[in-house]
């Protein structure tokens, strides 16, 4: 039996109840087990009083003023770091872009080769259709079908090129 199943299946414990309640307090539960948490919260006053511990850690580090690091706090840490570590972590200090233009945030299906070169394939048969007689609604419809997955993909890297270069650019000025 999952760990899903479970959580569906059997009541948690007093331990496991605690264990969840910063990804309950959070939102980051599954709404199965979001709600093992809340019905035994409601039921376990030692639960409910961590719970409500939880929730006034969270409401008073969101009251804090936001700070920003001084403009050389990254190279400091990074100085601080053994060389074998500093390379270790290498991914992380990748250039960030936000998360809608991160490679990864369109489906996998999507980034997909095939998925390109079937799309591209599609658009090119309707290209062909419309040039033999296909109605123009059903080729733009299957053209734009068909070079959706492309055209995301190539918006995404200009996006995340144009937001690097703003940045680049920041830092020159």
């Amino acid at each position: 039996m999952n760990g899903q199943n479970r959580s569906q299946a059997t009541p948690p414990t007093c331990a496991e109840c605690r264990a969840r309640l910063p990804m309950y307090v959070d939102g980051g539960l599954s709404k199965p087990d979001s709600l093992q948490v809340f019905l035994h919260v409601r039921e376990c006053s030692a639960c409910a009083r961590d719970l409500a511990r939880h929730e006034q850690l969270i409401a008073a580090l969101q009251s804090l003023p936001r700070r920003e690091p001084p403009p050389e706090f990254d190279a400091r840490i990074l100085a601080s770091i053994p060389y074998d570590t500093y390379r270790v972590m290498a991914g992380l200090r990748g250039p960030r872009v936000p998360v809608l233009l991160a490679e990864s945030a369109l489906p996998a299906w999507m980034r997909s080769p095939k998925t390109r070169l079937a799309g591209v394939l599609v658009a090119a048969a309707a290209v062909a259709g419309r040039a033999v007689g296909w109605p123009p609604e059903v080729a733009g419809v299957l053209i734009a079908i068909g070079l959706l997955p492309e055209f995301l993909l190539r918006l995404q890297a200009v996006g995340r090129r144009l937001v690097l270069g703003l940045r680049q650019a920041g830092r020159g000025a």
